[in-house]
């Protein structure tokens, strides 16, 4: 059976994870696989960036000190969906 893929997408911060050997019928059981790296177990910073010269950025990127302007960058991105923003001068449709 294909392994079954999650993501909790947060306002702060998301995780990913995949589940192997789930009984599709009951959907019980299974064996959860973080797919999260060691140094992330907080989770994804839910984080987007946006510049011409530096290109699009997100989670940890989009927080990094080579992802400025900081208004080319939006937080919490929960919070945009079904929304547009402009970044750098383009719009971004969540």
């Amino acid at each position: 059976m294909q392994p079954i893929i999650g993501l909790d997408f947060g306002n702060f911060n998301s995780f990913v994870c995949y589940i192997k050997d789930f009984d599709i019928d009951t959907r019980k059981g299974g064996t959860v696989h973080d797919l999260l790296s060691p140094q992330l177990q907080n989770g994804i910073p839910s984080v987007y960036f946006y510049s011409r010269q530096r290109g699009v950025r997100c989670g940890e990127n989009g927080m990094n000190t080579g992802a400025k302007p900081v208004q080319n960058r939006l937080r919490y991105l929960k919070r945009y969906l079904d929304k547009s923003n402009v970044l750098d001068g383009k719009t971004i449709l969540y």
